[in-house]
This record gives C-alpha cells, sequence and structure tokens, in this order.
C-alpha cells in the first residue's frame, strides 16, 4: 500500500456514518451555533462543559485551517477498519455502537497546527477537506489516506494544497459557495 502499512482502506465513496462528536467536525465547523449545538445534545456521548469546550475549541481550529488531519495511529486503524466495514455492510447497528465508543474515546482531533516538523508531519495518516453546496453547507468531506509514513512537512503541505484545489473544484462543479477566505490558508 502506498502508505506503507499493512492496512489498505477499501473504497469508501459515498459511506455514510453515525456523526458523533468529534467525528463529523468537517461537517459542523461552519454550520450554526444552533445546529453545533444541536450536534452535541444529538450526541449520545455525554459532553461535559470541558469536552464541549475542546470540540468548541477543535472548530474553531478548523475553520481556521481550512482542513483536518488524522494522525496514523491505532485509533484511526480502527476508524478505517470501521469505515471499511461500513462500505461493505452498510450501517448497521453494531457499527453505530462501534463508531460510538470510537468517539467516546477520542477527546479531540488532531490539529494542523500540530504539523511542525518532519516528525510530526511523519505522523500523519488522513488529511480532510470540506466541500460546500450553495447555501455554504458542507455537503461532503473529500479524504487522502495511506500517507507515506516518511512524508515529510512539504509533502503533507504540498498534499493539503492539491486537496483543497480539489475541494474548491467539486464545490465549483457542483456550484457550491465556500465560506469567505476558505481555501486561502
Amino acid at each position: 500500500p502506498a502508505g506503507g502499512s499493512s492496512h489498505t482502506t477499501e473504497s469508501i465513496v459515498g459511506v455514510s456514518m453515525p456523526i458523533v462528536p468529534p467525528f463529523g467536525s468537517i461537517f459542523q465547523a461552519w454550520a450554526s451555533p444552533e445546529q453545533i449545538n444541536a450536534w452535541y445534545q444529538s450526541s449520545p456521548v455525554p459532553i461535559d462543559d470541558g469536552r464541549r469546550s475542546r470540540l468548541d475549541e477543535d472548530l474553531e481550529a478548523l475553520r481556521d485551517a481550512g482542513w483536518l488531519i488524522g494522525f496514523s495511529d491505532a485509533w484511526l486503524g480502527e476508524a478505517d477498519g470501521t469505515l471499511d466495514e461500513m462500505a461493505t455492510l452498510g450501517q448497521t447497528p453494531k457499527l453505530d455502537r462501534r463508531v460510538t465508543e470510537l468517539a467516546a474515546r477520542m477527546d479531540r482531533h488532531a490539529r494542523v497546527s500540530d504539523i511542525v516538523d518532519d516528525a510530526s508531519a511523519a505522523r500523519v495518516g488522513a488529511l480532510f477537506a470540506p466541500v460546500f453546496d450553495e447555501s455554504g453547507t458542507v455537503v461532503l468531506s473529500l479524504m487522502v489516506g495511506d500517507i507515506p509514513t516518511n512524508a515529510g512537512r512539504a509533502f503533507i503541505l504540498d498534499a493539503k494544497d492539491r486537496l483543497l484545489e480539489a475541494a474548491a473544484r467539486i464545490t465549483h462543479a457542483l456550484g457550491g459557495k465556500p465560506p469567505e477566505g476558505w481555501g486561502k490558508q
């Protein structure tokens, strides 16, 4: 596999999964405060004040960066495996529970600002970018996975530029309207 790992994510185009905080952050970052609050309130994972504050900070960091990373670790591998199963089996109650359990263990997303040098960049396992519709709502997330384990910071930033360009082209093709300043990060 391109990423040098023993796991290759199956095709997950169009896969649907529960949006349990912090999963779905990319879909919520540009939502209204009321929509974000509803997302928190609908979570089967309890969100106390501390967790809510961290989630709010992560959403703000995502809006500022315009894209999201996932560090390659056991958690990302487990999430990839669950998405693979959802791509094959669909969204089953058992897999929904597994997503909820993963969300409960994940306190926050990795942040783009965590990529400070080649060593931290080498931990990146996936990049995500939003695609917007005509109302400025995020309607899908593009993902680049299987990042080479020896990827340096320059590689990640180049991949980010290409991913944001692709997301912008798809947004445009859909007649979408990204928020002011998005993609200029």
